[in-house]
């Protein structure tokens, strides 16, 4: 759901495939992920979480957005 939602939207991303075990727990550990579920969404290298966090981080900006307009 996560990547439909970033190519509906236009952004760009990069996918990385953790299939191996090894690989999977080097990149949680290195990143400090406590989560296990996928996806795990970064923006400039810094985690938003989730599709759940990434929709509500989105919608944070729009916010944002629709607020210095007033």
């Amino acid at each position: 759901m996560a990547k439909d939602w970033l190519k509906e939207n236009k952004y760009q991303y990069v996918e990385v495939l953790l299939d191996d075990d090894s690989e999977r727990q080097a990149f949680y550990d290195n990143h400090k992920i406590a989560s296990r579920t996928v996806p795990q969404v970064f923006n400039n290298n810094r985690l938003i979480g989730g599709y759940t966090e990434l929709i509500m981080s989105e919608l944070s900006v729009r916010f944002d957005m629709l607020q210095e307009d007033f």
